[in-house]
């Protein structure tokens, strides 16, 4: 089986996220490798919107003219080095999708800061079927993907089922390949 993030590429983002004084560039970094590697480990999948929040204030920190590193910043620098720390790699196995009585389930999240989405493979039940307690079980759930965005100012403005749609929107246009 093969990871999609090698050892030398988590490497060098636990080497950013241990940086002492950090600067514009240290977090520009920091949050362009996250961004490529969220997608190679297991986050939790009734949260969604954590990944959001967490990247709000870092990506805010060289937003504008002047870099700012807050208190709220390292907090979230903290959040994402826990997290990394435990968070499983997903193992890339492309056969699996193909298997007979499993589905391909996408889940999405919105909040006031951002949206997040899921890509799932879910063993249903004899008939097919795909249950929200089955969602919950999991021996019958493997995480393949994920997808999230920090929403901007204009995008904060939308009112819930509009932020809802557009997270259920962006993991339509990312996974389609794989749906159709």
């Amino acid at each position: 089986e093969q990871s999609r993030l090698r050892q030398e590429a988590l490497s060098k983002m636990e080497e950013v996220m241990a940086t002492k004084r950090v600067t514009e560039k240290d977090v520009r970094r920091l949050c362009g490798i996250m961004q490529y590697a969220a997608s190679a480990f297991e986050w939790d999948i009734n949260d969604l919107t954590w990944w959001a929040r967490t990247m709000a204030p870092l990506n805010a920190s060289y937003k504008g003219s002047i870099f700012t590193w807050t208190d709220e910043c390292r907090e979230c620098l903290q959040e994402l080095r826990s997290r990394v720390k435990v968070a499983p790699r997903i193992q890339c196995r492309p056969e699996a999708l193909m298997q007979e009585g499993w589905r391909i389930v996408i889940k999405s999240d919105g909040s006031n800061v951002g949206v997040g989405a899921c890509l799932l493979l879910v063993k249903g039940g004899n008939d097919g079927e795909i249950t929200p307690e089955m969602m919950l079980d999991p021996n019958r759930v493997r995480l393949l993907s994920v997808d999230s965005k920090v929403l901007s100012a204009g995008e904060q403005k939308w009112l819930t089922f509009e932020v809802e749609a557009y997270g259920m929107y962006r993991a339509l246009r990312k996974w389609a390949g794989l749906l159709m």
